[in-house]
C-alpha cells in the first residue's frame, strides 16, 4: 500500500492524470480499512467481493486473522497510516494542490512564502468540504481542488465500471462564500486568485447519493456506492 500511494502520487505528479488519486483514496476508504477488524486486532489479507461464510479465501480461515506468517500487509498498514498526512497536499510551479479530503491542516511553500491550509470536513461519510487558505501575507497562485471522478458520473477513470443512474447535480465551489465557476482540468478545479490571509473556500457535493450502483460492464453483477466506499453486509462476530 506505502508503495503503491508513492507511487501513484508521484506519477500524477509529473503528468496529472485524475484516476491516480481516485485509485489512492479508494484503496485508502474501501479496501485498507475493510481489511481491519474492530478494535484493530485481526486482518482480512484478501477482500473477496462475495464470501459463503463457509470457504477458507483468508490463508486458512474465512474469518479476520490476528496474523500471517508472511505479513507484510499489516505490518505495511503500520507504515502507510503515518504517511498518509504527506500525500493530502502537494505543491508544483505556481500550484498547490488538494489531492485528498482530510480533515486537518498543512502547509506548502509558494514562492518565497509559505502557505497553511486548514480544512474541515467529516469525509467520506459527508460531501461537504470546507479550505482556509492562510498565506503570510498576498500571494497569487492557482489552488487547484481535486474533483473525484465519481461526483461527475465517472466511478473509475475507464469503462470497467459505470454508474447505473447518473447524476445531474455538479460538485459546487464556494470563495469567501460566493459560487465560482472554475475551468477543470485533468480531474482538478482550478481556483486562481490574489489569495489573502482568511480566504475560505468550500466544496459540496464530491459524494454520489447511497443507493447509485456500481454495474460490471458484461458480468451483470452490481454494488452500491458512495463516494469511495462500496458498503457491504457483514454478519456481527
Amino acid at each position: 500500500m506505502t508503495v503503491f500511494y508513492k507511487d501513484n502520487f508521484h506519477i500524477n505528479k509529473v503528468c496529472t492524470f485524475p484516476g491516480f488519486p481516485d485509485a489512492c483514496n479508494n484503496r485508502t476508504d474501501d479496501i485498507t480499512l475493510s481489511g481491519w477488524g474492530n478494535p484493530f486486532i485481526d486482518f482480512f489479507y484478501v477482500n473477496p467481493l462475495s464470501a459463503d461464510g463457509s470457504t477458507p479465501f483468508n490463508h486458512g480461515s474465512n474469518l479476520r486473522q490476528p496474523w500471517f506468517n508472511c505479513s507484510c500487509c499489516p505490518t505495511n498498514d503500520v507504515r502507510f497510516i503515518p504517511s498518509l498526512p504527506g500525500y493530502v497536499y502537494a505543491t508544483n510551479g505556481d500550484s498547490l494542490y488538494v489531492n485528498l479530503f482530510v480533515a486537518g491542516h498543512g502547509t506548502g511553500t509558494m514562492g518565497d512564502q509559505r502557505v497553511r491550509l486548514r480544512q474541515e470536513t467529516n469525509s467520506p461519510w459527508e460531501g461537504r468540504v470546507r479550505l482556509r487558505i492562510d498565506p503570510e501575507r498576498r500571494a497569487e497562485f492557482t489552488l487547484r481542488v481535486r474533483i473525484p471522478g465519481w461526483a461527475t458520473n465517472q466511478p473509475v477513470p475507464s469503462d470497467l465500471y459505470r454508474f447505473l443512474e447518473t447524476n445531474s447535480a455538479a460538485p459546487v465551489l464556494k470563495i469567501n462564500g460566493e459560487t465560482v465557476n472554475p475551468t477543470i482540468e485533468k480531474g482538478y478545479a482550478l481556483l486562481h486568485r490574489a489569495w489573502q490571509p482568511g480566504d475560505a473556500v468550500g466544496l459540496v457535493g464530491v459524494l454520489m447519493n447511497l443507493g447509485d450502483a456500481l454495474g460490471h460492464n458484461g458480468v451483470g453483477d452490481a454494488a452500491l456506492g458512495r463516494g469511495t466506499l462500496s458498503p457491504g453486509i457483514e454478519p456481527a462476530g
